[in-house]
């Protein structure tokens, strides 16, 4: 048990990509799984030059573009890089309505909420883009605009000045168990999502803040 567990939180801290977003099904991301059909070109070879040594992508020092522009040239596909970006996002968003109404149900109990997610500049305003569908979301933090990605202790400490709060006030929602640990040393209340945890996720919201 968390030792903040006696410290009523007021605001929840989701993850987004296999959270509020469960864009993977089967060990297969969404978007994928037509890929080879369309683009006529081997998926493991993009993934591998678009997102190996990812890190650079998700602290902002590279665009996808970029990568992706490379990927066109070695493989001779006829699709600019913003027409495969647009391929990859505008079929990489598969939100879980569950999840949803728990926001706004959290939202009712008075409950601040934010996201703190990894993801590249690209990405990162995408998601943005798709804020209007979670309402009860009042702040975004994406790691390629702070410059650090979770599970760096500095990308949980922008997220905990820009809600103001302290870390033991913040329950931390996340499906990678390497950012659960990073933000319960950190002092935040920690919860592991998954889609068979999702009523013991509900209990944990108190009635009242």
């Amino acid at each position: 048990m968390n030792k903040t567990d006696d410290v009523r939180f007021s605001a929840i801290l989701w993850d987004f990509d296999g959270v509020l977003n469960p864009n993977e099904r089967q060990g297969r991301f969404r978007w994928s799984e037509e890929f080879e059909a369309d683009f006529g070109a081997p998926l493991a070879t993009f993934v591998d030059q678009v997102f190996g040594d990812i890190q650079p992508l998700l602290t902002g020092q590279e665009k996808i573009e970029t990568r992706i522009a490379a990927w066109i040239a070695q493989s001779g596909v006829d699709a600019t890089p913003e027409q495969v970006v647009e391929y990859w996002l505008s079929r990489d968003f598969h939100p879980d309505r569950r999840l949803i109404e728990l926001s706004a149900d959290a939202a009712k109990r008075g409950i601040r909420q934010a996201i703190l997610t990894n993801a590249d500049l690209r990405r990162g305003a995408w998601i943005e883009s798709r804020l209007p569908d979670m309402p009860h979301m009042e702040r975004l933090f994406v790691s390629s605009s702070i410059g650090h990605a979770k599970p760096d202790p500095r990308a949980y400490a922008a997220a905990v000045e820009g809600l103001g709060l302290e870390p033991n006030k913040i329950l931390f929602v996340d499906d990678v168990t390497a950012n659960v640990n990073a933000a319960a040393k950190l002092g935040f209340r920690t919860f592991r999502y998954s889609r068979l945890s999702y009523d013991a996720l509900r209990s944990r919201l108190p009635r009242s803040v």
